[in-house]
């Protein structure tokens, strides 16, 4: 049974009959190895797609293209517990998505990854545990170096002590003058605090001698 079927067999049992009232669909634990585009669901926001044999988000209707490529409103994507090897060419185009599941794959190019994501600039949850990407040197730094806007990778947040960091390591000249603006910052407060303190002992002593 091809993809389409499957999907049309779906939307039957669940009685939809038109697909721009389909903004949900789960197609998870099919046993599905690839897809045909999915652009009929103009308004298709969260896509399940986990625990099958996907190998790539390359349409199967013979154009070499993202089966996502017309879905543009995905906010959120769950591909985790597949065999996908890469994600080049399939993602990018998502400006909208937030929510993103990778977690337990094939994913070995780290850069390509990065690549491909970082137009995303709304993705705030990434997942890519158990995937061989993971084993690079400096992965999670890297990653939220390159994908700023990711507030949770791999079931953590990230915290402002990785954000420093990460720009300690990849930028190190913008983070020395960061640092220098907070410690003329804090000189600056030093100093007020010791004029008002000052000033407030001359006063204390020419009150006592009125």
């Amino acid at each position: 049974m091809s993809s389409n079927q499957i999907v049309n067999s779906l939307l039957q049992k669940q009685q939809i009959k038109q697909d721009s009232n389909v903004v949900e669909l789960y197609l998870g634990k099919l046993g599905l190895s690839c897809l045909s585009s999915l652009g009929r669901f103009r308004f298709l926001q969260r896509l399940w797609l986990n625990s099958n044999q996907i190998k790539s988000l390359v349409a199967e209707d013979g154009i070499k293209q993202s089966f996502l490529r017309n879905n543009h409103r995905i906010t959120e994507l769950y591909l985790q517990n597949n065999e996908l090897s890469d994600v080049t060419g399939g993602i990018s185009h998502l400006r909208y998505l937030q929510v993103l599941m990778l977690q337990k794959n094939q994913l070995v190019n780290l850069n390509a990854i990065l690549h491909e994501l970082s137009t995303l600039q709304a993705l705030r949850v990434l997942n890519l545990f158990d995937n061989p990407v993971v084993q690079e040197a400096g992965y999670r730094l890297l990653v939220i170096h390159h994908l700023p806007s990711v507030a949770l990778l791999d079931r953590e947040a990230v915290t402002s002590n990785e954000r420093k960091k990460c720009r300690q390591i990849h930028e190190p000249e913008r983070e020395e003058v960061m640092s220098s603006i907070a410690f003329g910052r804090r000189l600056g407060a030093k100093r007020s605090l010791e004029r008002y303190t000052k000033s407030h002992d001359q006063c204390g002593t020419t009150h006592a001698r009125k």
